[in-house]
């Protein structure tokens, strides 16, 4: 009775599959399991205009490879289950504070926006698949603000589904919370560091898309002023976070990079002749590590510009090992 009433008052076209031409406002309905006889189903659907179905709350709601022309939203909709899998959105989709059991959206694709804001997610929440069309599934931005994640969530994340990187990092930051509730602290220090290049990555990004827009001359100083202070800030960012620690996840690498850097002086210094009285690799070996670990026991010293390269490799060697003591802190007392 209810999808009988419901087809008489928003008359799509059907053939083979409904086609809804006009607005649909469907606000607060309460949609019951469709029957098994019905002859109808959202799923193939196409909604050619806007759809409005929030504060709405669905039984079962099959949206299986409909297509949504228009902006579409679901904000405070209740879901007891949700299969979107293969679907289309082709513009803006809001489902702040919808919440579900459960929710598929494998295979989906979101061409506009897609805003999850304060959304619930009970059980199962799954992002995952290929898209069903185009190299994306995410076209525009993506948000997931203060959404829960109660079970976690499942979403594959390559790089190349991401038009924006805004909204790679974005779906890595779910990830990785979701990682940390489960207690997978691993795979949320992976999740982490991608998301930490890929925010690198678009700061640089915006600044060069600021550039490309810029109309006048004034406006284009600024612009690459703006880039350049990107690139400066990303390559010291790259280098003190990432290189030797991989943003604190890693504390290997600041002791892989000590040792390079000490084996490396100690080579140059003896090919140099830097150290006056260091005559073999060995002494200037040991030299370089009393100088890498700034104890200074002053019966070897430097000459000429090996000064600068001892001050250097000091400054260094003393970074490395306060980044090792916190990264490895961090690691195991977690």
């Amino acid at each position: 009775e209810f999808y009988s009433k419901f087809l008489e008052r928003f008359k799509p076209r059907k053939e083979r599959i409904y086609i809804f031409e006009e607005k649909l406002d469907c606000r607060g309905f309460v949609f019951p399991k469709i029957p098994t006889d019905a002859d109808f189903s959202f799923s193939s659907a196409t909604f050619k205009k806007d759809c409005n179905f929030s504060g709405s709350k669905f039984d079962e709601a099959y949206f299986v490879s409909a297509k949504f022309n228009g902006m579409s939203g679901f904000v405070g909709a209740k879901f007891e289950f949700a299969n979107f899998n293969k679907t289309q959105f082709n513009k803006k989709v809001d489902f702040g504070g919808a919440e579900f059991k459960d929710a598929y959206f494998i295979g989906a694709v979101f061409k506009g926006d897609a805003y999850f804001g304060r959304t619930i997610f009970e059980r199962a929440a799954y992002f995952t698949g290929e898209p069903i069309e185009g190299n994306y599934r995410f076209y525009g931005k993506l948000e997931f603000p203060n959404a829960e994640f109660r079970r976690g969530i499942d979403i594959e994340i390559p790089s190349k589904w991401f038009r924006l990187p805004e909204a790679e990092a974005e779906a890595c930051r779910v990830q990785r919370l979701s990682y940390e509730n489960e207690g997978k602290k691993d795979d949320a220090d992976r999740m982490f560091i991608r998301e930490r290049r890929v925010i690198r990555r678009a700061v640089v990004g915006r600044a060069k898309e600021k550039l490309k827009h810029s109309e006048n001359t004034k406006s284009k100083l600024g612009a690459m002023f703006g880039l350049l202070k990107a690139w400066v800030s990303s390559a010291i960012e790259w280098f003190l976070a990432d290189l030797t620690c991989e943003y604190g996840t890693n504390w290997k690498r600041p002791i892989f990079l000590w040792l390079i850097v000490v084996l490396g002086s100690s080579l140059i210094y003896w090919l140099t002749h830097s150290v006056p009285d260091a005559y073999d690799f060995w002494s200037n070996l040991y030299f370089s590590i009393v100088t890498a670990t700034t104890l200074g026991y002053g019966d070897l010293y430097p000459d000429g510009w090996g000064r600068a390269l001892a001050s250097a490799e000091a400054i260094f060697g003393t970074f490395m090992w306060a980044v090792f003591l916190v990264v490895f802190a961090r690691k195991y007392m977690r």
